[in-house]
């Protein structure tokens, strides 16, 4: 029952708000990066803290302060899918409720909430109304009229036999049925950045489906037979390589697929260990093809590899290997480089030291950081270190040069009182030690 966020990439969480009841989604404005929305479920008889909740000052992070909004027309406290749209607007829908008899109850459709007027819309085709899943604005029209609504059937009167796919080309002042009687239960769908008139289908019991003209007037579905599960839940593709297709589902994990192509070389471990400067290294890997080669890497600061070995890989579907490295070293560090046919890709890195050697690493003592910024330095040489704060354009706050003993230096850094609160970076640059901290300022 709470929000909670990271500014080191998921290392560490922290608070953001506590809720007390489930938060099933947030949503920022594209027009105010101070602007969140979160759907929380509760309903306790109609007196509970279920609905639409918005904070304006959301860069105060744990500081910030959160409002529930009035209910939408009907609805019961079960809010599902949030867009805010680019003109300010929010479009949302609220998800099924039963009563204690086990009915479905007409609290469920798709709604628009202005926030100029603090008013809501009730936009709902009657088919919504019991058991409403996913709202997906059309990628593809930049005015942001055409809407997709995913709604499941119930069961026991009037939820029956309603689910489907539904679509609106003019904010939802009219809908229209998609799908037939072909799917049952739609949980979402998902359009594919690179082909316009692509898109994936989830359903509860029917799997995973594929449109290849979303153009039409009725489009047409086939099953994605190489997905392995009945019960999908969103599609999401890789930004960075939009050929992966992600799956999630409901009691099947997560899957990874490609549009075209065979699965990469995977490298599902790396690990070691270290014993009278012995280092004994083994790495496993999948989808191996042939001619794909591994390279070991070694450093003693963490930061400049050289090659110790290579070793060509075995080509199957799945193997493990081997490496033994005879070295002397107060500290060492391996990674593995694949070479691979399908493309290149480093292993994580693993680190092994003397009993009484030192890392030379830096720390922040607190973060969120208020005034005072309180540092722990490890270094194995006593130097000078270089301390520059910057925020995310790159505007430094903090340029300073700071000496530093061997072994472990504790030290307190002012920050200036012209920062606002926000997310900034530290960098730290010495001989042997190089890092960079993302520091939450808060005053």
């Amino acid at each position: 029952g709470r929000i909670i966020y990271s500014t080191n990439n998921g290392a560490a969480w922290q608070l953001l708000h506590q809720f007390n009841h489930p938060v099933f989604w947030l949503a920022t404005d594209p027009n105010n990066a101070n602007r969140m929305y979160a759907g929380v479920i509760n309903y306790s008889g109609g007196t509970g803290q279920g609905g639409i909740w918005i904070t304006n000052n959301l860069n105060n992070l744990g500081n910030s302060t959160w409002t529930r909004l009035s209910n939408p027309p009907r609805t019961e406290g079960h809010p599902a899918a949030i867009v805010v749209l680019n003109d300010g607007k929010m479009v949302c829908t609220f998800s099924g409720r039963r009563n204690s008899g086990g009915a479905f109850t007409a609290s469920s459709g798709v709604f628009i909430y202005d926030p100029n007027g603090n008013s809501w819309t009730d936009v709902s085709d009657a088919n919504m109304q019991y058991w409403t899943k996913d709202i997906i604005i059309d990628p593809s029209d930049p005015a942001q009229n055409t809407w997709y609504v995913c709604v499941f059937s119930g069961w026991g009167g009037a939820p029956n036999g309603l689910g489907g796919l539904f679509k609106s080309v003019n904010r939802g002042v009219s809908w229209v049925k998609l799908t037939g009687t072909q799917f049952d239960r739609v949980t979402s769908i998902t359009f594919n950045p690179s082909v316009v008139n692509q898109a994936y289908l989830t359903t509860e019991t029917q799997g995973l489906w594929i449109s290849g003209n979303m153009n039409a007037a009725v489009p047409s579905w086939s099953l994605v037979s190489s997905y392995p599960f009945r019960q999908p839940e969103r599609v999401f593709f890789n930004p960075y390589n939009p050929n992966e297709v992600w799956v999630t589902s409901f009691g099947n994990g997560l899957k990874m697929g490609l549009q075209f192509g065979t699965l990469p070389l995977k490298l599902i471990s790396f690990s070691g260990s270290r014993k009278n400067e012995i280092t004994e290294l083994k790495w496993t890997t999948a989808n191996e093809d042939h001619g794909d080669i591994f390279e070991i890497e070694r450093s003693t600061d963490g930061m400049n590899f050289t090659k110790a070995a290579n070793k060509a890989g075995d080509g199957k579907a799945f193997n493990q290997y081997r490496y033994t490295d005879i070295i002397s070293a107060p500290v060492l560090y391996y990674r593995v480089k694949v070479n691979g046919v399908a493309g290149n890709q480093y292993s994580n890195i693993i680190t092994f030291k003397d009993k009484n050697s030192l890392l030379n690493d830096v720390q922040l003592m607190e973060n969120p950081v208020k005034g005072i910024m309180r540092l722990q330095v490890i270094t194995q040489h006593a130097g000078e270190l270089q301390l520059i704060l910057t925020d995310l354009t790159g505007k430094p706050y903090v340029d300073r040069n700071i000496d530093v003993n061997a072994g472990i230096n504790q030290m307190n850094i002012s920050i200036p009182s012209n920062f606002a609160n926000g997310i900034y970076i530290l960098k730290v640059k010495g001989e042997n030690l190089k890092k960079n901290l993302r520091v939450v300022m808060l005053k």
